[in-house]
């Protein structure tokens, strides 16, 4: 067996054993994600504004494509679009 398919069985299985070992099963169960769902519902009614603000910076963290610069398979240096959002220097609104 090849080492490549060696390395991903091991990491498959030490994935598996620590889904196990820290109880990620309790974080990825149905009552959990309502559970959270519900939690940000009542956040959002009760501080609109904080979860507009919210949402805001995690797609100026998240949510931006960034342009490769490659077009009809030549690569071209092209600077990274620019959205008229003001980010801080650490290229996340803070």
């Amino acid at each position: 067996m090849p080492l490549r398919k060696i390395l991903l069985v091991i990491a498959i299985a030490a994935v598996i054993v620590l889904y196990f070992a820290l109880d990620l099963g309790r974080w990825f169960s149905l009552d959990a994600f309502k559970a959270q769902q519900a939690a940000i519902e009542s956040w959002r009614a009760a501080q609109p504004l904080k979860f507009v603000r919210a949402v805001i910076r995690s797609w100026c963290c998240v949510g931006q494509p960034v342009s490769t610069g490659i077009r009809a398979g030549k690569a071209q240096k092209q600077e990274p679009r620019r959205s008229g959002v003001l980010l801080s220097e650490g290229g996340c609104a803070s």
